[in-house]
This record gives structure tokens, sequence and C-alpha cells, in this order.
């Protein structure tokens, strides 16, 4: 799981597309809920591309990959801004690798919405009894069975 940049100054709720190994896409999925449930909106198009060079081995090895995004040195848009707030035109996060990337420079906001996101779906594929595989065919359950709740294939 990627958790990087979440506490950009001018933020946007970037998921990681899921588009990696089988199980990637049921984790951009729990992400994607949480802050749907929440009333959070995810960026206003597609879901970014995980595409990190430090992520690749995981996802070359089968590993499912996910995470969330803040924004970095790139620039908001204006669809962006209407949504999140914050500024167009100017990057998500200036400090992004520079010197003044401190504990001065956090948005608070941004960061307890993606660190509310992130603990909910640790803790959701913590309590699971296997990985996820995909999102069809799959459902939660309950019971002496699982020594508690977990997902199980259907069908």
């Amino acid at each position: 799981m990627n958790l990087d940049t979440l506490g950009s100054l001018n933020y946007v709720r970037f998921v990681f597309n899921g588009d990696g190994p089988a199980g990637s896409e049921a984790i951009t999925k729990i992400f994607t809920d949480y802050f749907t449930s929440q009333g959070l909106a995810t960026e206003p198009s597609e879901p970014t591309t995980f595409d990190g060079a430090s992520f690749g081995p995981l996802a070359d090895a089968g590993i499912p990959t996910g995470g969330l995004f803040g924004g970095a040195a790139d620039v908001k848009t204006d669809e962006e801004a209407a949504v999140f707030g914050g500024t167009a035109g100017a990057q998500y996060d200036a400090c992004f690798h520079q010197s003044c990337d401190t504990i001065d420079n956090v948005n608070v906001r941004a960061l307890s919405e993606f660190g509310d996101g992130a603990a909910h779906t640790i803790w959701t594929l913590a309590m699971t009894r296997q990985p996820p595989i995909g999102t069809a065919g799959f459902h939660r359950t309950t019971g002496a069975a699982t020594g508690g709740f977990g997902l199980s294939a259907v069908g």
C-alpha cells in the first residue's frame, strides 16, 4: 500500500487505480467506497495511475497494490479546484522535496481525511481471512467458520 504526500497543502484526494495484480482492484474499491460513505469525493477523473518504481517489483511478483496520493509537484486543474478547493494553476504541494517540506507544511484536513481512509482500508484488509482477489464473487462472512469475519468466494 502506497500512502504518498497525504498532507499536501493544495491536495486532491487521489486513489490509485487498482490496475495491478488480482486483488488491487479490491483495495481501490475499499478506499473509494470509504470516501463515498464519508461524503468525500475522490478525484473528478479516473483513479490515478499506480506506476511508482518502488512498488513495481511488488506488482510484478503478483502482490496486490493500491494506495492514496495527495499530489506532489504537479499543478492542480480548474476541475480539481472546483471539487476540492484550493488554488487551480498552483502545485499540489509547492514544498514537495524542498527544504520547506517540514512538519509546518502539512494540511491537517487532508492528512486527517487520508489517514482515516488508510486506517479503514488497513483494518478492513487485516480483518479478512484471505487476501482480496478482486471484488466480483466475494462477500463478507461472519461466524465461527471464519473466526470472526472475512471474505469468502461465492459461486
